[in-house]
């Protein structure tokens, strides 16, 4: 009989799989009506500002911790595009929400245990520019990491 954890973890690949799109459609949405006045709206608000709650749990989501790089990269592009449309509103606790998610990864990054960890990267890159025909953005991948840290030498 199959663990009933096996389906659950499939259906959250699938989810996860298209996060990163969501994320992209939201900020497309941002994109364009970002600066739509809200026809309802007594003194100028914004069309999008009602959603507020719903861009920012978005955000939560794809900025959490563990999450998978690409929908950081996603979430991080739409957190751009949340600030840049305004509909943060100058309110404080979204703000630092939005400062705290953002700055989460880089206050866990571990600048020495990742610098110690460049000539396994770069016996990586060697080996991947060997094995593979993309030597050429390999070669360059470890040309920077050589150049930029001092610490690795091809």
């Amino acid at each position: 009989m199959a663990s009933p954890t096996k389906p659950s973890v499939a259906r959250r690949a699938q989810v996860e799989a298209l996060r990163p799109l969501g994320l992209r459609l939201l900020r497309g949405v941002l994109r364009r009506f970002g600066a739509a006045p809200d026809p309802l709206a007594e003194g100028g608000g914004l069309l999008l500002a009602q959603h507020q709650a719903q861009f920012v749990a978005a955000l939560r989501g794809a900025l959490a911790p563990g999450s998978a790089p690409v929908a950081a990269a996603a979430g991080a592009g739409l957190a751009a595009a949340f600030l840049a449309a305004g509909l943060a509103g100058g309110d404080a606790a979204v703000l630092a929400r939005l400062h705290g998610l953002l700055c989460a990864p880089l206050a866990a990054w571990d600048a020495p245990r990742e610098e110690a960890r460049l000539p396994q990267i770069e016996q990586r890159c060697r080996a991947g520019a060997a094995c593979s025909g993309k030597g050429q953005v390999h070669g360059m991948a470890c040309a920077r990491l050589s150049h930029g840290m001092g610490s690795a030498r091809l």
